[in-house]
């Protein structure tokens, strides 16, 4: 038998930057580069991005502000890359908003990490993997930003699933949007599911918690018929035993109304024997 013949792996971004808007129309596989972005990116029509061992970094200010989109049927991978933004500029803009309307994979160690939004539209898929949503930190903008700027951007982004299949598998997604100087309850700090969105989440941690305090407190909302399948996971228990049992707000929450519904599960491993020690075969537990 002989092995096809060998197809190279295209990449149209042979150097570190990446200046003006990129249109993606057919497939690209670039590996090994953390490429300086200075535009929008956009995987159209025909087109497919995979990104290895490298990332993104949006360079933005507050008349270049970019987006990074995902259209209706074209996949998106980011195999241990990231996707970020760059603080240490002057006149620094940081958020970005990633918009999803087709399959985006993170997988083996990726990061997504920036302030702003990540929303996914009807049909879309999003796979997270051994991979991490997470925000900067205070002293990673402070220095730019000025530190009443930083607390408005040292956050992960607000995520926003509509009628989308999420799969969240040994991962984390972190420091969600809270506000440190207070204030009233913000939508940025909740995870919206809406639709028929479905949320499978494994063995994987989620930073919502039950505090009592509004700047503080994160949620899952789910409205629609929207539903969210939680086995091992693990919220932000630091914050939640803060305050007292009793002052508890739910971090999960189905919005009236709606048929909505979370399920909890956790892993059982049973052994079950007759009562003479014999294992009994056939046996169920419900």
């Amino acid at each position: 038998m002989f092995a096809p013949p060998a197809t190279a792996q295209t990449c149209d971004q042979p150097g570190p930057a990446i200046s003006g808007n990129w249109v993606i129309t057919s497939a690209q596989v670039c590996t090994g580069i953390v490429y300086t972005v200075d535009g929008s990116i956009t995987v159209g029509a025909g087109g497919s991005l995979t990104l290895t061992n490298g990332g993104f970094k949006f360079t933005e200010d507050t008349t270049h502000i970019y987006s990074l989109t995902v259209t209706a049927g074209r996949p998106f991978i980011l195999d241990n890359s990231i996707i970020t933004t760059e603080p240490r500029s002057l006149n620094a803009y940081v958020k970005l908003s990633m918009h999803v309307a087709g399959i985006f994979t993170m997988r083996n160690n990726a990061i997504v990490k920036f302030p702003g939004v990540l929303d996914a539209s009807a049909g879309a898929s999003i796979t997270i993997d051994h991979s991490t949503i997470t925000g900067f930190t205070t002293a990673e903008v402070t220095q730019w930003m000025g530190a009443i700027a930083a607390e408005d951007n040292n956050d992960a982004p607000t995520l926003t699933f509509v009628s989308t299949t999420v799969d969240v598998y040994n991962s984390r997604i972190e420091r969600l949007f809270e506000d440190a100087a207070g204030g009233p309850p913000s939508p940025r700090a909740i995870i919206t599911l809406s639709g028929n969105t479905v949320l499978t989440a494994i063995n994987s941690y989620i930073g919502v918690d039950f505090s009592p305090l509004s700047y503080q407190h994160n949620e899952i909302d789910a409205s629609g018929t929207s539903q969210a399948n939680l086995v091992g996971v693990t919220i932000d228990q630091v914050q939640s035993d803060a305050a007292g049992v009793d002052a508890w707000i739910p971090p999960f929450v189905p919005v009236g109304g709606s048929s909505s519904n979370f399920n909890f599960y956790r892993w059982l491993d049973v052994f079950v024997t007759d009562n003479t020690g014999i294992p009994a075969s056939g046996a169920g537990v419900w």
